[in-house]
């Protein structure tokens, strides 16, 4: 089966603590073995395993080659990418969630926060806000300050991500609206002015309990995001509803 259609995002979510599996540590290069040892929390070291086994199987049955073959290259972030292919994928965790947002249309990133986050926002803000960001978010009613700071904070973070930069990034040189009502735009990217024409972002919302954004690099305004649930996944049938 393949994955790749015209104008589609794929979103693949799960929950770690259900999904994980010790079969998982066969499908893993030694790379990815060593950053799952390294990480000090057992859940954060299960959500790791689980998010790379899937992307793996994911690829694999795209790209018609076997999971433990895959072999990713690093940009100079540190982002993943795949040297050969046409096909282009991200990764986001949050808790025991995570999220793998792949498609064949460009450049691509993705972040998902825990609504329930207990987020300083009022440290943070003066951080990541440029002055039109802040003006309008001081002007949000208290009570929903802790929501739209997380989409927020994910319209900036999976920007980032897509563009390989991460949160070395100029985060006050990305202006978009805050407003958790309305589609996500992007207002400016001061640093380079023509990157706010060649990106987009689009709302994650069929995630149960998380805020997310994916960001994906495409002038065409009519992407269609298709979500598919982990959960249903079959041992001994990898299949997805990518209908």
């Amino acid at each position: 089966m393949t994955f790749t259609q015209p104008n589609k995002i794929n979103i693949f979510y799960g929950q770690s603590s259900i999904l994980f599996s010790e079969d998982m540590l066969n499908s893993l290069s030694e790379e990815e073995l060593e950053k799952a040892s390294q990480l000090s929390q057992i859940n954060d070291q299960q959500n790791f395993i689980t998010s790379r086994y899937f992307l793996r199987q994911i690829l694999a049955q795209e790209l018609n080659v076997s999971a433990k073959s895959i072999d990713y290259s690093f940009s100079l972030h540190g982002k993943p990418y795949l040297k050969k292919e046409n096909y282009y994928f991200n990764i986001s965790h949050s808790g025991q969630i995570f999220v793998i947002a792949t498609s064949s249309i460009g450049e691509i990133g993705v972040d998902i926060e825990d609504v329930n986050r207990d987020v300083n926002y009022q440290q943070l803000s003066d951080l990541i806000m440029s002055e039109a960001d802040q003006y309008e978010f001081d002007s949000i009613i208290q009570s929903k300050k802790t929501a739209i700071f997380l989409t927020f904070w994910t319209r900036k973070e999976a920007f980032f991500k897509g563009i390989g930069m991460g949160l070395t990034s100029p985060l006050k040189g990305l202006s978009i609206n805050v407003d958790t009502a309305t589609s996500p735009s992007i207002l400016a990217t001061e640093w380079n002015s023509s990157l706010k024409d060649k990106w987009q972002l689009l709302n994650l919302e069929e995630i149960k309990n998380c805020i997310g954004t994916v960001a994906i690099k495409t002038t065409d305004r009519n992407i269609v995001v298709n979500y598919s649930d982990l959960s249903q996944w079959q041992q001994n049938e990898f299949t997805f509803n990518t209908l």
